[in-house]
């Protein structure tokens, strides 16, 4: 197998697959589009399949139109594998985004097909995800066909990626925030935070990554902090969407991965760092919850949920520690321009927007500017409370 420099890169949109009862969707993710069109800027040949519609000029009554029971008693869409080889066999990596749970085997079978082509060609088909589920279960990609898993920001690490793949001898040790596997061993490079501390030329600033759903590997990164020095702020700003459906039609596991990072993780970082704080008689807290732990979200009672929870945890932990010299409060904005708009659907995410009176997304400056002030000494008397920044949208 031979590397060449024109790379083409094809992203996947798995086959629809979602219970019994939902009616599919004939639409994209953005998330896939915004790959797309990074890759393009910078020159890069690639291209869009959204596996349940099928190609552009397709007979969509032939796969959208086309509902198959599965097994599990899930519909799945789409295009039938036999259909897809193909269409592989034109490109050199073959990647998709995966957010929700319930399309993990749809991937699977996405990786499966892409490496049978590869070795009926003769020729190297990478594959590569990326995305919230990938990661939370990236041993599980990395064992069932996927070269790459992409840690950190899809645009940037797809396009370094394939800048490794066109050079001719990869190192993908190079690429920021993947996993991969060399010599049996799963592999994951530093990111981002590694460069900024670089820039910064700050010999008190380091970084790690830790896991909130994981009690102990939280525990375990806060004790190395704090057996080196103080920590004085506290700001828990993990999270993730899930998937948009009714509350009876949502799958069991996504919904408990959604209630371990966005909640549980909250409570372990908590839990971890206030008797630290309470030694110490000094600490802020700043848990970012949402408008929609306020108002709940129809098709996201999960992320409401669990964004309801923080509220009430910071409410609790606030008046726990009203006593002492630590601030706990909680901020609930509105939608702003992140990534986690690609977890969602484009009906979604417009409907987001239309309940905001100012019609705008929030600006993460603006976001920023409330976290500061009360993460700072200046914030010495509001504790134990919500502060909305939704653009008019929640009112109490």
């Amino acid at each position: 197998m031979t590397y060449k420099k024109n790379i083409r890169v094809l992203i996947v949109e798995p086959s629809n697959q979602h219970p019994r009862h939902e009616k599919a969707r004939p639409n994209g993710s953005l998330g896939p589009a915004y790959l797309v069109g990074a890759l393009r800027r910078e020159g890069i040949e690639a291209d869009y399949l959204d596996v349940t519609v099928g190609p552009i000029g397709s007979d969509v009554s032939k796969t959208f139109f086309k509902r198959v029971k599965m097994k599990n008693g899930n519909i799945r869409c789409g295009m039938s594998s036999d259909e897809l080889p193909e269409i592989f066999a034109k490109y050199d990596v073959v990647a998709t985004s995966s957010i929700f749970t319930v399309q993990t085997r749809m991937h699977f079978e996405i990786a499966a097909i892409a490496k049978k082509v590869m070795r009926e060609n003769k020729k190297l088909i990478l594959t590569v995800s990326g995305g919230v589920n990938a990661r939370s279960l990236r041993e599980h990609f990395l064992s069932n066909g996927f070269d790459i898993i992409g840690l950190g920001d899809g645009e940037n690490t797809i396009v370094q990626i394939v800048n490794e793949l066109s050079s001719g001898k990869p190192d993908y040790s190079k690429v920021e925030r993947i996993a991969y596997r060399k010599d049996g061993k799963t592999i994951i490079t530093p990111g981002h935070y590694k460069k900024a501390s670089k820039f910064i030329n700050d010999q008190n600033l380091s970084s790690d990554v830790v896991d909130v759903s994981d009690p102990k590997n939280v525990d375990d990164t806060f004790n190395k902090i704090t057996s080196k020095t103080k920590i004085d702020i506290l700001i828990n700003n993990a999270g993730i969407t899930g998937s948009t459906a009714e509350l009876w039609n949502y799958d069991y596991e996504e919904w408990k991965k959604i209630i371990n990072i966005n909640l549980n993780g909250t409570f372990y970082c908590c839990k971890s760092i206030v008797p630290h704080m309470i030694k110490n008689n000094y600490g802020r807290i700043v848990n970012i919850a949402s408008v929609s732990g306020k108002d709940g979200n129809a098709k996201a009672s999960a992320y409401s949920s669990s964004k309801a929870g923080v509220i009430a945890l910071t409410k609790s932990l606030g008046k726990e520690l009203a006593d002492k010299n630590i601030a706990v409060n909680a901020v609930t904005p509105a939608g702003a321009k992140t990534r986690i708009l690609d977890q969602m659907s484009k009906e979604h995410v417009q409907r987001m927007l239309s309940k905001v009176p100012r019609a705008r997304f929030l600006e993460l400056e603006e976001l920023t500017s409330m976290v500061c002030w009360l993460s700072s000494a200046e914030n010495s008397f509001s504790t134990a409370a919500v502060f909305d920044i939704s653009g008019g949208r929640s009112t109490y």
